[in-house]
């Protein structure tokens, strides 16, 4: 599982993980999965595909997309970059105002940069969590320092990566369309009472619909989507914080210990004392 995404200060999340399976979600940063290794299902808007080793998947700021590890494959590897759109520079623009027509980028059209700058951000990263605010021979540890350096490599990755991109602007009509509008409702309400009648009343639609929608479109049913949601968040409190686990498990959005943790054994396979032993 990898963490849960929202609204986030502007802070690079850089990381390799064998696990990619996360409910449909959204956030304002660009992200970019690179498939070193194994394989893994990735659905962006209305594009899926399992990704294979050496291929890429490019999520544009607000990009309602999700991922699925498939179960008994050896070998996964997978470097993923969440990225604060002010890295982009002069490609700012074209993240904010478009998205791909198709966000995936197969090993033949990938240019080697692209992977060496992947690997290249996990290293810094890696590195600056490492020696916090000290140098490292003539490299300054300062704020502005990282960023240039960040921002050197995700603007060569944009460099090579847009011209394999066919951009749609964002005004066309399918893009701001009901999924995203319930996707980023229940990603800014999931710590709060909800029901798939109070959620189809908020997005004005019939709750026939909207079941319809989770099933279609997010292939996942209400409930079970929400528990995905508050689980996850549950795993990063887990392993950032000491809260209470009955604290954690109100503040998550969940009515009672006993459903969080039937959830999370559900979604984990562990209990929540065992996932924070063994963070």
């Amino acid at each position: 599982m990898i963490p849960f995404y929202e609204k986030r200060s502007d802070v690079p999340q850089i990381f390799q993980t064998s696990d990619m399976t996360f409910a449909a979600h959204l956030h304002a940063q660009l992200e970019l999965l690179y498939c070193a290794g194994g394989v893994v299902e990735v659905t962006v808007g209305a594009s899926t595909r399992l990704l294979h080793p050496g291929e890429l998947a490019v999520i544009f700021p607000d990009s309602v997309h999700s991922y699925r590890t498939p179960p008994q494959v050896e070998g996964n590897r997978f470097l993923v970059s969440i990225l604060p759109t002010q890295l982009a520079g002069p490609y700012t623009n074209s993240l904010l105002k478009s998205h791909p027509a198709y966000p995936f980028i197969l090993s033949e059209n990938l240019h080697r940069d692209v992977p060496y700058c992947m690997r290249a951000l996990l290293r810094q990263s890696k590195q600056k969590n490492n020696f916090g605010g000290r140098e490292t021979g003539a490299l300054s540890d300062s704020a502005a320092e990282w960023e240039r350096i960040y921002s050197i490599y995700t603007q060569l990755i944009l460099c090579r990566i847009l011209p394999q991109l066919q951009l749609v602007d964002n005004t066309d009509g399918n893009f701001f369309d009901l999924t995203y509008r319930l996707v980023t409702y229940v990603s800014q309400n999931f710590r709060s009472p909800l029901s798939l009648a109070s959620l189809a009343r908020a997005l004005n639609v019939s709750p026939f619909h909207l079941s319809h929608v989770f099933s279609e479109r997010l292939h996942v049913g209400f409930n079970e989507y929400l528990n995905a949601l508050r689980v996850a968040r549950a795993q990063e409190l887990l392993r950032g914080t000491d809260l209470p686990i009955t604290q954690l498990a109100f503040d998550c959005g969940f009515e009672s210990q006993r459903t969080f943790n039937r959830a999370f054994k559900e979604q984990t396979g562990q209990s929540p004392r065992q996932f924070r032993k063994g963070r």
